[in-house]
């Protein structure tokens, strides 16, 4: 099952989350003191999660050392994958696009006069504390510039006031 948690009510969240039905096994692929703290409250016979130096390991039932390259990020998912099934690894992931999405995006591209080899830059997180800061950005962009790269700034409808701010302190030809 897929619930939505309110993040304003963690009670409400915990309370849901016990109620669910009772499954074989939780995952926790972050090994947050968070994260283990939610998945000890689904009702399950075993958890298991990334070990990691977050308080909070008792709340599994078993750590699994983070494997896989630390060039490459989504390795040690896939290396806890291996460790929990057996199966071999299945590579690089791929995300598959739905042709309405990416007929989307080219119309974009277009839109924007992008053409392929474009370095998108995204600055805006979930979170503000998490943001590279803003000065850096167009110290990027024109150093990208000076080797022949056009950016383009990524975000969201909310961030849309900040992103034209930006692009103004970007490179012409940033969009």
């Amino acid at each position: 099952p897929v619930i939505a948690l309110p993040a304003e009510a963690p009670l409400a969240a915990g309370r849901q989350l016990r109620r669910l039905p009772r499954f074989d096994l939780v995952i926790d692929a972050q090994g947050l003191l968070k994260s283990r703290l939610l998945a000890r409250l689904v009702p399950a016979a075993e958890r298991v999660g990334l070990a990691s130096r977050e308080p909070g390991g008792a709340l599994l039932h078993r750590g699994i050392d983070r494997g896989g390259d630390i060039a490459d990020i989504a390795s040690e998912y896939r290396d806890l994958a291996q460790v929990l099934t057996g199966a071999g690894d299945p590579g690089p992931p791929r995300l598959e696009v739905a042709d309405d999405a990416r007929d989307t995006a080219l119309g974009l591209l277009y839109e924007q006069n992008l053409a392929p080899g474009f370095v998108a830059l995204c600055p805006y997180t979930t979170r503000p504390q998490k943001h590279w800061v803003d000065g850096y950005w167009p110290r990027l962009a024109h150093a990208l510039a000076e080797r022949g790269q056009v950016c383009a700034v990524l975000g969201g409808s909310t961030e849309r006031a900040a992103a034209q701010r930006l692009v103004s302190g970007l490179p012409a030809g940033s969009v």
